[in-house]
């Protein structure tokens, strides 16, 4: 072991169980309490293996954690592996795996420091205030950096530091603080201890949040040429030693595009690198994956295979150019010698390129599917366990298993494992963890996790009694787009609910929907699509068992509706109470009394809250109380009112480029507003230093406009974190030559370009409209200009 690795003190709550609501990640592992880190942490340690074994590092939705395995291919897949063959020349057609990106894991508090950007300041993250070039990181003094201990030749992490040997290179460096949720990530990373103030420097220095689905800036590059973050992407010594590398790598090839064709880097890369526009050589963020027809072979060691299924399940996406075709592995000297000797064989023709997913393309488009394994049981060994699973999702397929990564004291046979309810019984006594996974083939698996505690002191099961009686006469009627009534009638007097199912062609298909309480005789099924015809049956349970079910009854929705904050036209309601006349005549209530309101039955906005109890029955964002008082419909969810918003941060930079654009970008956070605040068709200004753009945003939040030779985007995004809306504003380029502007704003070019680089601090007004409120503030930056460019600036 290293005499320099640093003792961890760290606080694991322990893990008891698995219940509702559990971390389970993307591989469908529990990942137990978040761990807190109190001291700087070395990635070669047990102590590190500890905290990144409990991370969720990115969202599940994210796309170094989603599964690839069946994305179809490109259409030039095999033109682009020859390519990359050829490229390589006598670097051969075997994948290389290159043991160099390390991390630090450190806490929350740790102290930050001054970091000297030298080459892309402006593209950087974090720059220290009243500076341009300076970022403030929170870098530990054991900071690793790239291919330490196993390839500096026994340096120590201080000298590897200071490269001592003035050996230079890449020198990467990764610092990750699992407790707040960041990453911070550089390149040609050095100590300089002769720079008593300063003594750190880098290239560049980006920051990402592990829990976003965020990009950098489009163009901007990171510590990767394909603007990455290189943490989520790294194979690691504990995922090996656990037999599986649970997300996408990063892989090197010879070429790729440049951005002549718009097409050099695709989601979710950002920048690109490349010298060709030959279709056939890859863009950054193309995505690679080890052919499902190749047969692992059973002599290769774990940590191979590892590698291998990750590489069938999650691919690798194209992140830099280099002399192989290779994969980013961590320096750590517990790896056992020669133990990827085999894979280092690896022939690149086992690889295929796949279609890529866009930014709200397959796990992040809408529609994921949901699970709820149910409550933790203790149940008698003769009995066995009731599974009650709740699912939903559309075409989607559901599994009971036994948990794979903590051992059972005993067998378990599911009476019909690919059901979510079910039952369950163990040949053995102890603790079982029991999973239910729901997947649709497109968005990430759902799963959640049951414990069974099988102990003989619990109750047996009852010695006498019999399952409930079929309830008979199930009707469907749709009330609305989004709802449709059911009634049946009751034929037991045993039952303890009844088990509600819906299907899409009443044929298979079935997912439980909700169990009601006993002597229920309807339910109203919301939250559906418009102009679609669902199925349904309905079967009584008790502690004996279930009954069998109705015969199947179907209704279709109508083509539009209200409710479900979605807008829309009301169904006729002469009382104007939410109930429609239709649906006031089929429960027996007077269409023309406004108290006559059904107590937990109606549902205008399918919210799964009734009427009488939802302080927002239209899911427009604006009380009940605060329509009445407005003098508008609590159930319209047309009937948005606006809400003032007012500015707390802008910030924002400007940067001139040699064909004489210049761009600007600013973020203001707004205070947190309602969860369904529409922006559908709301109108937004944006005034720079006197040139307005008008917007109207889409129901997403999200605008483009254009005002003569200029192009603007504009968006809102809902920050999780600090539970605030925040407006984006950026990617704006002005046709504006570079003296005394044809685009107002307060900088004037002096034409004077000196052997230093010159700076020239420069000062936006920017305004904001909208909601029929105005916001002002500025924004600061600088612009460079280098020697030898006179009168032309370079980005």
């Amino acid at each position: 072991m290293s005499l320099f690795r640093m003792p961890l003190l760290i606080v694991l709550l322990a893990f008891a169980g698995a219940q509702a609501g559990e971390r389970i990640n993307q591989e469908g592992r529990i990942l137990g309490p978040v761990p807190t880190v109190t001291t700087p942490t070395l990635f070669n340690t047990p102590e590190a293996d500890a905290i990144v074994s409990a991370m969720q590092i990115m969202p599940l939705t994210n796309p170094w954690n989603e599964d690839i395995s069946n994305r179809p291919l490109l259409a030039n897949s095999s033109a682009m592996i020859q390519q990359i063959i050829t490229d390589l020349g006598s670097n051969g057609n075997r994948l290389r795996l290159f043991e160099e990106m390390n991390y630090v894991l450190i806490p929350d508090n740790q102290p930050r420091v001054d970091v000297r950007l030298l080459l892309y300041p402006s593209q950087s993250d974090d720059i220290k205030p009243g500076t341009s070039n300076v970022g403030s990181y929170p870098i530990p003094s054991n900071q690793p950096i790239e291919t330490w201990p196993v390839h500096t030749g026994g340096l120590t992490n201080t000298q590897w530091q200071q490269d001592v040997n003035n050996e230079g290179g890449d020198r990467h460096s990764i610092t990750v603080m699992p407790g707040s949720g960041f990453i911070w990530e550089t390149w040609q990373m050095k100590y300089d201890a002769s720079n008593a103030t300063q003594p750190w420097q880098a290239s560049n220095g980006a920051k990402f949040d592990l829990n976003s689905n965020a990009l950098r800036p489009d163009t901007w590059t990171s510590g990767d040429a394909a603007g990455f973050p290189m943490f989520p992407a790294l194979v690691r010594y504990d995922e090996c030693d656990r037999g599986m590398v649970e997300h996408c790598m990063r892989v090197v090839v010879k070429r790729t595009r440049n951005n002549a064709t718009n097409t050099a880097h695709i989601y979710p890369a950002t920048h690109d690198a490349g010298s060709t526009t030959d279709p056939n050589v890859p863009a950054m963020g193309q995505r690679v994956r080890l052919k499902s027809s190749f047969t692992i072979p059973s002599n290769w060691s774990k940590y191979e295979r590892a590698v291998a299924l990750g590489l069938k399940k999650y691919g690798a996406m194209v992140a830099d150019n280099g002399n192989f075709f290779s994969i980013s592995i961590c320096p750590d000297d517990r790896f056992p010698a020669g133990c990827f000797s085999n894979i280092q064989q690896l022939a690149i023709t086992n690889f295929e390129v796949i279609q890529t997913t866009g930014e709200n393309e397959g796990p992040r488009s809408p529609g994921a599917p949901t699970c709820d394994a149910g409550a933790d049981q203790t149940v008698n060994p003769q009995a066995g366990a009731t599974l009650s699973g709740a699912v939903s999702g559309t075409n989607i397929t559901t599994t009971w298993y036994v948990y794979p990564y903590t051992a059972a004291p005993g067998n378990v046979v599911f009476a019909n494992a690919s059901s979510p309810n079910t039952t369950a019984t163990f040949s053995a006594e102890g603790t079982y963890t029991l999973m239910l996974k729901v997947e649709d083939g497109v968005h990430a698996p759902a799963y959640d996790a049951v414990i069974i505690t099988v102990d003989s002191s619990a109750p047996p099961p009852p010695s006498g009694g019999s399952a409930p009686a079929a309830p008979t006469a199930l009707t469907a009627v749709a009330v609305s787009g989004t709802a449709i009534d059911l009634s049946w009638t009751d034929a037991s007097n045993n039952e303890s609910g009844f088990k509600i199912e819906r299907s899409p062609d009443g044929v298979a298909n079935w997912t439980l929907i909700t169990t009601t309480a006993a002597n229920a005789t309807s339910f109203r099924d919301s939250n559906l699509s418009a102009a679609t015809t669902y199925f349904y049956r309905v079967r009584a349970t008790n502690s004996v068992g279930d009954s069998a079910n109705t015969a199947a009854a179907s209704a279709t929705t109508s083509s539009s509706g209200g409710g479900g904050g979605g807008g829309g036209t009301p169904p006729a309601d002469a009382d104007g109470d939410g109930v429609s006349d239709a649906e006031e005549a089929q429960l027996g209530t007077n269409p023309s009394n406004a108290n006559s309101k059904p107590g937990g039955t109606a549902d205008f906005d399918g919210d799964g809250i009734t009427d009488d109890q939802d302080s927002d029955a239209d899911g427009d964002g604006v009380s009940n109380a605060s329509e009445t008082a407005a003098g508008t419909n609590a159930y319209d969810a047309g009937s948005f009112t606006p809400i003032a918003i007012p500015l707390l941060k802008l910030s924002g930079g400007v940067n001139f480029v040699s064909d004489a654009k210049d761009s600007i970008s600013f973020t203001t956070i707004i205070p947190a507003l309602p969860a369904k605040l529409n922006f559908n068709q709301a109108q937004l200004i944006v005034d720079c230093d006197g040139a307005k753009v008008p917007f109207v945003l889409d129901a997403r939040g999200r605008s483009k406009s254009v005002n003569g030779s200029a192009g603007f985007k504009a968006k809102f995004i809902r920050n999780k974190q600090t539970k605030t809306l925040e407006f984006i504003g950026g990617d704006t380029l002005f046709s504006a030559k570079l003296n005394k502007g044809s685009w107002k704003s307060s900088w004037e070019d002096d034409g004077i370009v000196s052997a230093e680089r010159n700076k020239e601090r420069i000062s936006l007004s920017v305004t904001l409209t909208f909601a029929g409120n105005v916001y002002s503030g500025s924004t600061d930056a600088f612009y460079t200009a280098k020697p030898g460019k006179s009168g032309r600036f370079k980005k």
